[in-house]
């Protein structure tokens, strides 16, 4: 039986990074979250929402990219996940659009069941 990969371009994209990549991914997640966290930076809604979408694809490339065990939710991925998830809870435009990017977290990354810490699965499922 034959099964097939849920997010292929994103498998693929994951597949072909390096670690140097995955580093470097790590480093715009969590750029952006901190930009994302402070009032001055990203005021237009359109840049932040641009910005949350850019950390919220680097988070998953970087976790679906990474060897070790825990992915993007471990320490050593340089992804501060929970900072990410606070940006999108308190830079949403919406509920509907903060709920899609949390559900964005939760099922396209591999590791978050296994590895997520309770700040992040708190931050994710309310």
């Amino acid at each position: 039986m034959f099964i097939a990969e849920a997010a292929p371009l994103l498998a693929r994209c994951a597949r072909g990074l390096d670690a140097d990549s995955a580093r470097a991914l790590a480093s715009v997640a969590t750029g952006v979250a901190g930009l994302l966290a402070s009032k001055k930076a990203l005021e237009p809604e359109a840049k932040a929402a641009a910005g949350l979408k850019t950390m919220v694809a680097a988070l998953v490339l970087v976790d679906r990219a990474n060897k070790t065990a825990g992915g993007a939710f471990c320490r050593a991925s340089g992804v501060d996940a929970a900072k990410c998830v606070a940006a999108i809870n308190k830079r949403a435009r919406s509920p509907e659009e903060a709920r899609a990017l949390l559900s964005v977290v939760q099922y396209t990354t591999i590791n978050y069941a296994a590895h997520a810490s309770s700040a992040v699965r708190s931050g994710v499922e309310g």
